[in-house]
C-alpha cells in the first residue's frame, strides 16, 4: 500500500469517527419541566421548550429540536441578520450556531426566497417553514396567489396557487410548486416543446424553467 492510499484510509477513518461521534452525542430525553435550554454550541443563546416534550441535544443541556414553550421571536441566519416569530406548542430545529432551519410561523411572513435576498414573497401563519443558513426559505406555505420566478436566470414565471408549498433554489426561483391555473409550460431546456398542466398539479422544475 503507498503512503498516498494509507494516508487516504486515515482520513476517511477520522471522518468515519467525527460523523459518529456526532451521532452518538445526539441524545433525546423528555422534559420534566419547562426548561430555557441553549440552542447554540458556544452557549451564546438559548430559548425555552415545553415540559412533557421530547427535546433531541448535540450536547448535555445544547438542543437540536424541540417543542417551543411560548411564541418566540428566533434567528434564521446563521450570522444572526434575520429573524423571524414561530408558534409556540411547536417544533423547531436549531443549527449548532442557534439558528432555526425549521419550524412553524406565529404571523403571516414576508421571507426572502433568494439567499441574495434580492426576493421575497409571503408565507401562511400556522405552516412549516424551512430555511437556509443564510436565512433564506427553502420551502413554505404560500399566503396568496403567487407569481414566481421558476427559472434561475429569471426569464420565466409562472403563477402558483396560495395555502400550498413551494420548494425554491438559492437563486429565489421556485424548483417545485402547486399551479394556480391551468398552464402551458416548456418541457425540454431548449423551450422547444411545451404542454399543458392542469390547475391543482403540482409540477417539478429545473433551473432552466422547464418541467421535469
Amino acid at each position: 500500500m503507498t503512503t498516498l492510499s494509507k494516508r487516504f484510509l486515515c482520513l476517511l477513518l477520522v471522518s468515519f469517527l467525527l460523523v459518529f461521534s456526532t451521532m452518538v452525542t445526539a441524545e433525546a430525553r423528555v422534559l420534566q419541566n419547562n426548561s430555557n435550554l441553549y440552542i447554540a454550541m458556544n452557549k451564546s443563546l438559548a430559548t425555552w421548550f415545553k415540559a412533557g416534550t421530547n427535546v433531541t441535544e448535540i450536547a448535555p443541556g445544547v438542543v437540536s429540536s424541540g417543542t417551543l414553550l411560548n411564541n418566540s421571536n428566533l434567528y434564521i441566519a446563521s450570522n444572526r441578520s434575520l429573524a423571524t416569530w414561530f408558534q409556540a406548542g411547536t417544533g423547531a430545529s436549531f443549527r449548532s450556531d442557534g439558528s432555526l432551519s425549521s419550524g412553524t410561523l406565529l404571523n403571516n411572513s414576508n421571507l426572502y426566497i433568494a439567499s441574495n435576498r434580492s426576493l421575497a414573497t409571503w408565507f401562511q401563519a400556522g405552516t412549516g417553514a424551512s430555511f437556509r443558513s443564510d436565512g433564506s426559505l427553502s420551502s413554505g406555505t404560500l399566503l396568496n396567489n403567487s407569481n414566481l420566478y421558476i427559472a434561475s436566470n429569471r426569464s420565466l414565471a409562472t403563477w402558483f396557487r396560495a395555502g400550498t408549498q413551494i420548494v425554491t433554489r438559492e437563486d429565489g426561483s421556485v424548483s417545485q410548486g402547486t399551479l394556480l391555473n391551468k398552464t402551458n409550460l416548456y418541457t425540454n431546456p431548449q423551450r422547444s416543446q411545451s404542454r399543458w398542466f392542469d390547475a391543482g398539479t403540482t409540477v417539478n422544475f429545473g433551473p432552466d424553467g422547464s418541467v421535469n
